[in-house]
């Protein structure tokens, strides 16, 4: 009825003196779902949220990034920008090529952009080829591109041959489009977005929807997107509860760690993460909710000031301020 689990740190002093965290667990609770086995000081705390009846998968949809086949071409690095055109180098001709700004989209490169609560050194622009009519993303005709984005479709022409192998050489008319083209329509709307790996906690806001971000790379590249669906709270109240100690806590007891501290943030972990809902009706929490909101929206003006900051007493002051407000956060998080 009941099992013995000991979380072992020191193997030969287990072993010599079974110096471990144990406790006993139910067998009951244990089935076909994967196992999280929590002992010792922070067993209360896991089993309490754990009871929680609302999962942040519940009330969102969580959409992975980008899938160009092709990143050395589409993915660029911004070198600078005069008046409507923007210059980039490529990977794929090892050159710097001019393009029209509105097209080339802003682009996150996972852990290296996505901080928490703040998106940062952001020099990466995507040639995004779609346009999104009735709900749907379409690639834009050839005759259109040429004539709307004509430095840009000079770029895809120059690496026409690169592009038209994928797909084991059948691509087409579409040979400048993406191999994959899921969820092309949701990185334009309003979202919360968070790496794939971190720390703990990493949850910034692109509430403009103004960038996009790939599904996976190198050095930290991946990120998840998280769109609110059929629910009334803020997403800056979820940004709160997200990016707090006590569901950063959770995702560590939950994740699967890596060296240096870091953990995985993949979708099948955030989706985890209880979820403190609002009854809008009770002016209590009401209360509550619109509190978290104007302290998120503090929090995100300050990193706007400190990534503005010049001197170093300024920059001081301003984190200084960060965390009280981030214990501020906390301890609404803790009430609620």
């Amino acid at each position: 009825e009941t099992f013995r689990v000991a979380k072992v740190a020191d193997l030969d002093a287990w072993r010599a003196e079974r110096t471990a965290t144990a406790g006993d667990l139910a067998a009951a609770d244990v089935g076909a779902d994967e196992w999280n086995f929590v002992v010792g000081p922070g067993a209360y705390f896991y089993n309490h949220l754990s009871r929680f009846p609302v999962r942040l998968g519940e009330i969102s949809h969580l959409f992975v990034g980008l899938q160009t086949d092709a990143d050395d071409v589409f993915i660029l690095e911004e070198i600078r920008v005069e008046g409507s055109l923007t210059l980039c180098a490529s990977k794929a001709t090892g050159e710097q090529h001019w393009f029209e700004s509105e097209h080339i989209k802003l682009l996150l490169k996972g852990s290296l952009n996505i901080r928490r609560y703040h998106l940062s050194d952001v020099n990466k622009r995507l040639v995004f080829p779609y346009v999104t009519d009735c709900g749907k993303s379409i690639l834009v005709a050839e005759d259109e591109y040429k004539q709307r984005y004509p430095l840009t479709w000079a770029y895809l022409e120059a690496n026409r041959k690169r592009l038209s192998m994928r797909n084991k050489g059948q691509m087409g008319d579409e040979w400048y489009g993406y191999v994959y083209k899921k969820n092309h329509t949701r990185f334009g709307m309003p979202k919360l977005v968070v790496p794939s790996i971190a720390t703990g906690s990493c949850f910034a806001a692109d509430l403009s929807g103004d960038y996009y971000f790939v599904g996976s790379g190198g050095g930290g590249g991946g990120g998840y997107g998280i769109l609110l669906e059929e629910i009334d709270i803020s997403p800056l109240y979820l940004l709160g509860l997200l990016n707090s100690r006590v569901l950063s806590c959770y995702l560590k007891m939950v994740s699967t760690p890596f060296r240096g501290g870091y953990i995985a943030l993949n979708r099948q972990y955030i989706s985890q993460l209880p979820i403190r809902t609002i009854d809008f009706t009770d002016p209590a929490d009401v209360a509550r909710h619109d509190r978290m909101v104007a302290l998120v929206e503090r929090m995100l003006a300050l990193h706007r000031d400190l990534a503005a900051a010049i001197t170093p007493q300024s920059k001081r002051l301003l984190q200084q301020q960060i965390a009280l407000t981030d214990g501020a956060i906390d301890a609404l998080v803790y009430e609620l």
